[in-house]
């Protein structure tokens, strides 16, 4: 018999996307024990302005533009006629809402200090879960942050936002067995996961920027006093 399901505009893009871009993954396991002090720390200070909560998805944020700023190839994006430039650093942050998956954009996430980046994400997924998000809120993505660390997901792959060339997937903070100071403990890491076009960027590139979120991650004072 027909089928009378249907895909959303987004899942078809996903297909797409699936399909036609040469994905491949990178993965890191990484101490996030500066990452939520850092935020700990922020916190009483952000809600004294009686702003939204800091979460660890607007620090990731800013970390990943940070990271964009020294890697720009990795916000290029493939054509046929040749890589095209970004235009900005706008990041999307993929959201789920009663209607799916969307991912609204931090446009210049770069140039924002840290209270102007929270409120504008808390702005943007407030519209998205409301239903009432604005055509230009999903403009100009060049970089998606998929963060799952709410849900009991440790790690996952995530397929690219086309025609974005990388795409940070993000699993839960736990404790874990990881080795610190040349010595074994119980550690809250979060694994990392960069989806890549190889049209875009090779292993070695891909790694370079990858390695970069991680030192970020691992001192992420030093993305918020950039």
């Amino acid at each position: 018999g027909s089928s009378t399901s249907s895909t959303s505009p987004y899942s078809e893009r996903m297909i797409a996307s699936f399909t036609s871009a040469p994905h491949f993954y990178l993965h890191a396991e990484v101490s996030a024990r500066r990452l939520v002090a850092l935020r700990e720390q922020l916190l009483p200070i952000l809600e004294a302005d009686g702003g939204p909560r800091l979460t660890i998805t607007d620090l990731l944020v800013l970390i990943c533009a940070r990271a964009l700023q020294r890697h720009p190839r990795a916000m290029a994006q493939y054509s046929p006629e040749g890589l095209r430039p970004a235009s900005g650093i706008h990041i999307g942050v993929a959201t789920d809402t009663p209607g799916g998956l969307v991912v609204p954009v931090i446009r210049d996430a770069d140039h924002l200090p840290l209270d102007e980046l929270v409120r504008r994400r808390a702005e943007l997924i407030q519209r998205a879960r409301a239903g009432k998000s604005l055509p230009q809120d999903f403009d100009g993505g060049v970089f998606t942050l998929s963060n799952l660390g709410g849900f009991r997901v440790d790690s996952f792959d995530a397929i690219l936002n086309p025609p974005q060339a990388t795409l940070l997937a993000v699993g839960r903070i736990a404790g874990r067995a990881f080795a610190e100071d040349g010595k074994l403990a119980l550690v809250p890491t979060m694994m990392l996961s960069l989806s890549v076009d190889h049209r875009v960027l090779d292993g070695a590139a891909a790694a370079r920027f990858l390695d970069e979120i991680v030192r970020l991650v691992e001192s992420p004072s030093a993305a918020i006093t950039h």
